[in-house]
């Protein structure tokens, strides 16, 4: 955990500043694309699993737009390279990232606290605090909180008569909310009962954009220029000649990024009289995602996008392990594992009437206040549920104090089902308008 903080690795993201063959790159909406060794998954549709697992103390984050919270009290985090399909299945081809929350112990009252401050008022306090019970119970506690302010301006030029205004979404504006409750009963040493609970709040403006084409857009049906700083097709003022690329107009008033992810796990390990060790491993993870905002961060097609996945997007597991005592010459594992996610989205997209058009240079009024019908709407509903059951088992052989063989095989039964369903509307105007 030090070492995380040395380094200062705080997101899944900045993993890859330190590992070799490692890379995370952003795909959109919230969406990352994880690849070790080139062999990974840049798709964010749910129906498809990601090339590489990533998990969280033992349960898997079956979406990238899980992955991007900053990491609350970490101990370790393992890159596994791939393939790692004994063990986590079939989303592991490119291998596997396991991120280990810090346990409680009985080393006293202990803990840590992280205090930070920077431009655009960003503030961050976070820390963790271990607090024994009793002689086999311990309790801790880690807690996150941060907000920011965004380098981007969501705003508008007054004048002209047309109806500006603030939108008050500002892309890249952030508040994260995280707790972490854990409990360890440990009886004896060859009994131990882990149950964590978590919960995880990320509120924003909006996800932030690309920087919007900074250069001048001339209407060639409206030279004078009117059209351009009226509506500002690619964001800059003209009239007051401010050329600044984080200056922003949005078709979308309400834009926004909401995400709720809270994680309930319990680990039972009993270790017998010969060695040998049962493990179990329970969780459940409740997600809920709400994303709103404008395609190209501009007034310039007036075309919007909503993207809700939930709110009930849940994720199940379960894993039960029998390991074979330590210092064998031969030592092996067994398991069986059993995953079930239900995940429902909704994708709204409006094209607007109004806007720029850009097969005709024109570029129509966008009233703001007065309800108005899209050219064309796109719904799409859909809902995927994924149903994964395994049995594995692993042979390490140390056949010289150099040399070991190791042979592992795993049978996975799965079935997924996706149902989608797509609704395109078209309105056209009323002639007599």
């Amino acid at each position: 955990m030090e070492q995380l903080q040395l380094d200062k690795l705080q997101t899944v993201d900045d993993l890859q500043n330190m590992t070799p063959n490692l890379t995370v790159s952003y795909q959109g909406f919230t969406i990352q694309s994880v690849n070790i060794r080139g062999v990974g998954n840049s798709v964010g549709n749910p129906n498809i699993q990601p090339g590489v697992a990533v998990m969280q103390d033992g349960m898997i984050m079956g979406e990238t737009v899980v992955i991007q919270q900053a990491f609350l009290d970490v101990e370790t985090v393992e890159i596994l390279r791939g393939p790692q399909g004994t063990f986590v299945g079939q989303a592991s081809t490119g291998g596997a990232v396991s991120i280990n929350s810090a346990r409680p112990n009985f080393d006293g009252i202990n803990g840590w606290i992280e205090a930070r401050v920077g431009d655009y008022q960003d503030s961050k306090l976070s820390g963790a605090v271990n607090i024994p019970v009793s002689e086999n119970v311990a309790t801790r506690f880690a807690f996150s909180q941060e907000e920011r302010e965004s380098y981007w301006e969501n705003s508008a030029i007054p004048g002209f008569g047309i109806p500006w205004y603030e939108t008050g979404a500002h892309p890249g504006d952030t508040e994260n909310q995280n707790f972490r409750a854990s409990l360890l009963w440990q009886p004896s040493d060859s009994f131990s009962l882990l149950a964590r609970a978590e919960l995880n709040s990320v509120r924003a403006g909006t996800d932030a954009p690309y920087v919007p084409n900074p250069r001048s857009y001339v209407n060639p049906n409206d030279p004078t220029g009117f059209g351009q700083s009226q509506y500002r097709a690619f964001s800059e003022p003209v009239l007051t000649g401010n050329q600044d690329p984080y200056n922003l107009n949005y078709d979308l008033r309400d834009s926004h990024m909401d995400a709720v992810s809270n994680r309930y796990s319990l680990e039972i390990s009993k270790i017998f009289d010969n060695g040998m060790e049962f493990r179990s491993r329970s969780g459940y993870q409740y997600n809920d995602l709400r994303t709103a905002g404008d395609s190209d961060a501009t007034r310039a097609t007036a075309n919007t996008f909503r993207i809700d996945v939930g709110p009930d997007n849940d994720y199940w597991n379960h894993e039960f392990n029998l390991i074979s005592p330590e210092d064998n010459r031969v030592s092996w594992l067994i398991g069986t594992s059993w995953y079930y996610r239900w995940t429902p989205v909704n994708v709204s997209i409006d094209n607007n009437l109004c806007g720029y058009n850009p097969s005709n240079g024109t570029v129509a009024p966008c009233p703001i206040d007065t309800p108005q019908f899209p050219l064309q709407a796109v719904r799409t509903d859909g809902t995927t549920i994924q149903r994964h059951a395994g049995l594995y088992g692993q042979v390490l052989i140390d056949l010289s104090d150099t040399f070991e063989l190791e042979l592992g095989a795993r049978n996975s039964w799965d079935n997924n089902i996706a149902d989608q369903r797509v609704f395109v509307g078209i309105f056209l105007p009323d002639p007599a308008d």
